[in-house]
């Protein structure tokens, strides 16, 4: 098993692409090996804040003309990972990159058509990446079910180009996992002990429209966003419907998210992950784009003394 981030590849080893950006024979169907080329990012996020639950819609679309080191480490999976030196994949900016504006970009398959508006120049994302050129980002605390609340089922996404990129159309280039439940600890405050792992235990709704050949992970996050942001990371590969299943955070990792700061936040996220060639329709570059679609729960953590 390769060691990848949620990894999910086609059936045929090809990313999911529409009728316009369909590879042609020659391209090589190892996509995980390809340089990163960007991400499409389609959020559905359930937050315990202090004046309540709020239902978040968040969505980040960033391009690549090129970038160095063009590829970064995979996490463990299955496993965890620290993640605050932003030196494992999707962290990774660069020590230096070019922005692509692939023109106005289109995510569909909720209730309402989402067009992300061009993002902060600088600014930064859900994961705390700094950007300094052109991208696209989109967030309300409400609109999660306007926008994503297409639970179990494919979005398609377009670009509609510029001087730099062709118009495309990606369909079914997304997958918004199944509705799901976290059974313990519950959806509420969580008390990080020293020395002690934390378990979570979760539930899935049924689920038919998952694309076959590709793979759908859990994971348990820890971030700190006073300070360097996402922590540690731990992955369960697959998720089964109708059964009560476990992710265990080890001791070792909550320790570690202690030593960086008394508190934060948890995330506990089912995630889809499905690769695209990014292929202009003249030269395969060996350069890929990430859609990653995720329908999570977010609580805070805090040391207990």
């Amino acid at each position: 098993m390769k060691l990848v981030y949620a990894l999910a590849l086609c059936g045929l080893g090809f990313g999911c692409k529409g009728d316009d950006n369909t590879p042609t024979p020659d391209a090589p169907d190892d996509l995980y090996e390809y340089d990163e080329g960007g991400e499409s990012r389609l959020e559905y996020q359930q937050i315990l804040t202090p004046a309540g639950t709020i239902l978040k819609a968040r969505s980040t679309d960033f391009y690549w003309k090129a970038k160095t080191p063009s590829r970064y480490p995979f996490v463990n999976i299955p496993g965890c990972t620290k993640m605050d030196k932003y030196d494992h994949f999707p962290l990774g900016m660069g020590t230096s990159h070019t922005y692509l504006d692939v023109g106005e970009i289109t995510h569909s398959g909720g209730s309402a058509v989402l067009t992300p508006p061009v993002g902060p120049m600088p600014g930064k994302d859900g994961l705390f990446r700094p950007h300094d050129g052109h991208w696209r980002f989109y967030q309300n605390d409400n609109e999660g079910p306007k926008y994503f609340g297409a639970y179990d089922a494919l979005y398609d996404m377009s670009f509609g180009g510029s001087a730099d990129w062709p118009a495309q159309t990606f369909t079914h280039s997304h997958y918004m996992p199944s509705n799901w439940q976290i059974v313990s600890p519950g959806f509420a405050p969580v008390m990080f002990q020293a020395g002690t792992a934390l378990d979570i235990t979760y539930t899935t709704d049924a689920y038919s429209n998952h694309p076959e050949g590709t793979t759908l992970n859990m994971i348990a996050a820890i971030l700190i966003p006073a300070g360097p942001g996402l922590v540690v990371e731990c992955v369960k590969e697959g998720v089964k419907a109708g059964e009560t299943e476990k992710i265990t955070i080890p001791a070792e990792m909550i320790d570690y998210a202690r030593s960086l700061g008394g508190g934060g936040l948890l995330a506990r996220a089912h995630v889809s992950h499905i690769l695209h060639e990014m292929y202009d329709g003249v030269e395969h570059k060996r350069r890929r784009f990430d859609a990653f679609t995720i329908w999570c729960y977010v609580t805070p953590w805090m040391a207990a003394p």
